[in-house]
């Protein structure tokens, strides 16, 4: 299996196409890796070894870049904090996790101003293909894909409801479970509830996030790297399953 940090990717995002970053690296993955409905069999299996490892991953040392905070701050430091507070607080003294740290907390696209409109759905399925490789490390499950649910559609059991084991049961002993969690959604309410249409997916039709102008995409070669779902469409998370691999050329005006 090709081994790459996620520290060239940030680092490539500035100078070369992700397109052709993935490309570079990803597809030199040799092991096929499929995901799972959370509501299958294999997606139950996969589901109960995401709740043990997330355990372990919260009980790691907060330095640790394999301990759930690192992979939080990876995405965005807390609301309430500063990077530059919590960067201090977890790392009094300069070591290699600090720089790694500096360099990789509060990168999320593009959820910060400047940030580029055209890398959300690229940089989360980054993310996720990391995380899934942290998780087969800490759990020992070299097996291990995410499972995926449904949410747009509520025709079907996972339907746009939190899946049952991150709300049940509701204590601190079940690492899934989030008491900050919208309450409607740990009761087992839709999670559009409050706001029907927001699971609306025509946006994955658009071709750029960028607000406008003309932006030609050079599509990822199908399945690089990446897991494929178990109904055979495409490859990736519920998102990057429906925007990653068209073939396609996009013009938007």
């Amino acid at each position: 299996m090709s081994k790459f940090p996620r520290r060239t990717f940030i680092a490539g995002l500035s100078t070369i196409p992700f397109a052709l970053w993935f490309e570079k690296y990803a597809a030199a993955q040799t092991r096929a890796h499929i995901r799972y409905n959370v509501t299958s069999v294999n997606g139950l299996k996969m589901l109960n070894i995401y709740r043990g490892t997330v355990g372990t991953m919260m009980s790691t040392a907060e330095p640790s870049p394999i301990g759930w905070l690192f992979q939080w701050y990876t995405h965005n430091v807390r609301g309430d904090r500063t990077k530059a507070a919590e960067l201090a607080r977890v790392y009094p003294a300069p070591s290699a996790q600090k720089t790694l740290a500096t360099a990789m907390w509060n990168t999320c696209q593009a959820h910060h101003a400047g940030d580029v409109e055209d890398y959300f759905l690229p940089w989360h399925r980054m993310y996720v293909y990391f995380l899934e490789r942290i998780i087969r490390k800490v759990s020992g499950h070299a097996e291990f894909t995410l499972p995926y649910w449904n949410y747009s559609n509520p025709a079907v059991p996972s339907g746009p409801r939190v899946p049952k084991a991150f709300r049940a049961p509701a204590a601190a002993t079940n690492p899934l479970y989030r008491p900050q969690r919208n309450a409607g959604a740990n009761a087992g309410s839709p999670i559009d509830a409050t706001d029907p249409g927001a699971l609306d997916l025509t946006a994955l039709a658009e071709c750029t996030y960028s607000p406008s102008g003309v932006i030609r995409v050079r599509p990822l070669r199908t399945g690089a790297g990446l897991p494929r779902r178990e109904d055979g469409t495409g490859s990736g998370g519920r998102t990057a399953t429906n925007s990653g691999n068209r073939a396609r050329r996009c013009r938007r005006t």
